[in-house]
């Protein structure tokens, strides 16, 4: 019983070292990749960086994309997981509209500005599976906000005059915030101006559905 109970903890232990490489690499690519770029940085610097082994490295990632994969797959759980929470914490879905574009620059682009990175600057034109994550990313926050906007056109009492309204409000939304989440990030130096554009975006996104959906929508 007590060998068993050893063995036992000694797995567990060898499954925590290894959890804590797999997450040390993804850290150190993360950094790197936000830095210096996906194509600039080598596998060679993220092992240096994570204090590993190449060929540790690749113990755990097939890859460098597989690698950059991964990582636009959490950021792109997180980007979801912030905009959702911003949304439900208002009873009127206007505002929750507003509070999670606010939310998307002012935490997002800011506080995970790494995160930001691989998902609107370093995912583009790196491989088939790559480019597939950036659809199904479109997807995914396009559904999200076309869920939004219906929730509120239902609040506010309207209808739109085509059922594909809200799937092209929401890829219009998408747009807008892309764009100014791209100057956001690779235009640092620049903050108080991109700042001021993040708002002018919320702002003109709040807009234009307060227009068409009409006075009605509570404040």
């Amino acid at each position: 019983m007590e060998q068993k109970k050893k063995n036992t903890r000694q797995a567990q232990r060898r499954e925590r070292e290894r959890e804590h490489r797999y997450r040390t690499i993804l850290s150190a690519a993360e950094a790197l990749f936000a830095k210096k770029g996906f194509r600039k940085t080598s596998v060679d610097e993220i092992a240096d960086r994570s204090e590993v082994s190449v060929g540790t490295v690749y113990f755990y990632f097939k890859n460098k994309e597989e690698l950059l994969i991964h990582l636009f797959d959490e950021s792109l759980y997180q980007l979801r997981s912030i905009l959702g929470r911003e949304f439900e914490k208002s009873g009127s879905p206007v505002v929750g509209m507003e509070m999670a574009g606010h939310a998307f620059f002012d935490e997002f682009c800011i506080l995970h500005a790494e995160k930001a990175l691989i998902l609107f600057r370093e995912s583009p034109g790196h491989g088939i599976k790559m480019e597939a994550r950036r659809k199904n990313m479109s997807e995914l926050i396009s559904k999200d906000l076309s869920r939004a906007i219906d929730h509120l056109r239902k609040d506010a009492g309207c209808e739109f005059r085509n059922k594909n309204s809200s799937s092209v409000y929401a890829m219009c939304i998408l747009g807008v915030y892309e764009k100014v989440a791209f100057h956001f990030l690779t235009e640092p130096e620049d903050a108080k101006k991109t700042k001021e554009m993040a708002l002018d975006a919320v702002d003109f996104i709040i807009g234009g559905i307060q227009n068409i959906t009409g006075p009605t929508i509570p404040q």
